[in-house]
């Protein structure tokens, strides 16, 4: 197959199942679409090496550890298949965005990232020990999905984070936990329902956070929380039901939301 010299976009639908070792894309080429049912290795794949985002569908799930990938990648996603263990890949330094679909499960701990990784997102099948991770220090987004529900108390947050979210099984404490001072936007998790205020469950909020969400779960009382002076934008789930007519609002706060159950004096 010769493929046309400014091809830049190619995309394979999910009845491709031809070995994709054998693809031979043209130079100019810079996003790749991978179809669902194609399974197949890829260790010996001639990436071109102008590529810059890599898109595997549903069903790829092949060790990714021998991969040479292309020096200009800047996006990489797995599918809900994916679940193959990443200590030993050797990412490309240009990579930007990873991501990994609902089935990858395996530790992290020994992963030496990209040092121009910016966006991380893990699936819903993921829940392995995060404290010992070393982040790389260019990460400004990192999400979790539904399953996750390890400890965050001793965990090394990446300096210059900015977005934080946890997906719906994350239910542990934040008392002790030390978030990067660039921190702007942390989302809690739908199950989550910690105390979040007094001597021993006190939580130091970041100084720059502007948005924060609680989500269903989270009935605990705020009268004595210390806001972050940045805070924007505040939001309780439907199970929120405390009273706020002594809580300290910080001065601010632009947008309030209280959840369908919520049902308590404003006015003292």
């Amino acid at each position: 197959m010769v493929w046309p010299p400014s091809l830049r976009q190619l995309e394979f639908g999910d009845g491709f199942t031809v070995r994709i070792a054998t693809l031979k894309g043209p130079p100019s080429l810079q996003q790749l679409w991978i179809g669902h049912w194609c399974d197949e290795h890829i260790a010996r794949v001639g990436w071109p090496m102008s590529l810059q985002q890599v898109f595997f569908s549903g069903n790829f799930d092949q060790p990714i550890a021998g991969v040479a990938w292309p020096t200009s990648l800047r996006v990489l996603s797995f599918g809900e298949k994916f679940n193959q263990p990443i200590a030993e890949v050797m990412w490309p330094a240009s990579l930007q965005q990873l991501s990994f679909g609902g089935s990858f499960n395996w530790p992290i701990t020994g992963v030496v990232w990209p040092v121009s990784l910016e966006e991380l997102s893990f699936g819903d099948g993921f829940n392995q020990p995060i404290a010992g991770v070393v982040w790389p220090a260019s990460l400004r987004q990192l999400s979790f999905g539904n399953r996750f529900n390890s400890p965050i108390a001793r965990v090394m947050w990446p300096v210059y984070l900015q977005e934080l979210s946890f997906g719906d099984a994350f239910n542990q404490s934040i008392a002790e936990v030390v978030w990067p001072a660039s921190l702007r936007q942390l989302s809690l998790g739908r199950w989550y329902d910690q105390p979040i205020s007094g001597s021993i469950f006190g939580v130091v909020w970041p100084a720059s956070l502007r948005q924060l969400s609680f989500w269903c779960r989270f009935d605990q009382a705020v009268a004595e929380v210390v806001w972050p002076a940045s805070l924007r934008h505040l939001s309780f789930g439907v199970c929120f039901n405390q009273p706020i007519t002594t809580v300290a609002w910080p001065a601010s706060l632009q947008q309030l939301s209280f959840g369908d159950r919520f049902h308590q004096p404003i006015a003292e």
